[in-house]
């Protein structure tokens, strides 16, 4: 009888702990310049890397980017994915593991 809120709760601080690494990993981002943001990112990822993207509706897709990031308007890093009209902000952007 208590495994199953056992569970619920041990689910609970998985997500919990991930929400915090993303916000963690947000704010980091959040603090450095777009052109560093954008170097460390194209140093790291090539045009066609798979990545999960967070939409404006709060979802998460999966696509690959389509180009390298870039300064856009001398204030935001940002990048261009696969099946998206536009660029996304390289905050919103994490990249996803592909089994080999």
């Amino acid at each position: 009888m208590i495994a199953q809120p056992k569970r619920k709760l041990t689910a609970l601080l998985a997500w919990h702990s991930e929400a915090a690494e993303r916000e963690s990993r947000r704010r980091q981002a959040a603090r450095l310049s777009p052109s560093v943001q954008v170097d460390s990112w194209n140093a790291e990822h090539p045009v066609g890397t798979p990545v999960y993207v967070r939409l404006d509706n709060g979802t998460e897709m999966e696509t690959t980017t389509r180009s390298k990031a870039q300064v856009l308007s001398g204030h935001s890093a940002v990048i261009w994915l696969e099946g998206i009209t536009g660029c996304y902000l390289l905050d919103r952007c994490r990249v996803r593991q592909v089994p080999a």
